[in-house]
């Protein structure tokens, strides 16, 4: 046993309880994406969802940027 807790101390492993969000950087960046970037019109199609997380993505990826969406009354 003392083996396997080596093996886990120098691989960096430890354990998370069954639902942590606050833990799981997944969750934290999708909760994240939900409140500022993908719009209401986002979720209506695969498509538009997977579009509008690429660009999101793209633009965390780029740096600090405006991640406010130009509105129109059309």
């Amino acid at each position: 046993m003392s083996k396997v807790i080596e093996v886990i101390y120098i691989r960096g492993l430890f354990f998370l309880p069954p639902y942590s969000p606050h833990l799981n950087i997944t969750e934290t960046l999708w909760r994240i994406l939900k409140w500022k970037w993908l719009r209401p019109v986002d979720y209506l199609y695969t498509d538009a969802l997977l579009f509008a997380t690429n660009r999101a993505f793209k633009v965390i990826g780029s740096g600090p940027q405006n991640h406010f969406y130009p509105c129109s009354l059309v």
